[in-house]
């Protein structure tokens, strides 16, 4: 995570997980409530963990509702931009 978007207050505890030789064999999910709730810390933790072992993440309670075709849709629409306005 590029540390000028971590609050200073996460930065201090040390956030940004050590690399092991362990892989993780599921996918992580993180829970998008900790945001809402004030978490930040932990949510910049499992962010942090997620995408340094990983690669990617499974995100829940993120409150976008769009169904698969809507996001489909505008996936494409994305691509489609020039690269200036993407």
């Amino acid at each position: 995570i590029v540390h000028r978007f971590v609050p200073v207050k996460c930065q201090a505890s040390k956030i940004v997980s050590q690399k092991t030789k362990n892989h993780m064999s599921t996918i992580p999910t993180i829970d998008m409530a900790l945001l809402r709730q004030g978490n930040h810390c932990e949510l910049m933790k499992q962010v942090s963990n997620a995408f340094e072992k990983v690669g990617f993440a499974y995100l829940i309670n993120h409150g976008i509702e769009l169904s698969s075709e809507e996001i489909l849709n505008q996936t494409k629409r994305f691509f489609t931009l020039s690269e200036q306005n993407k």
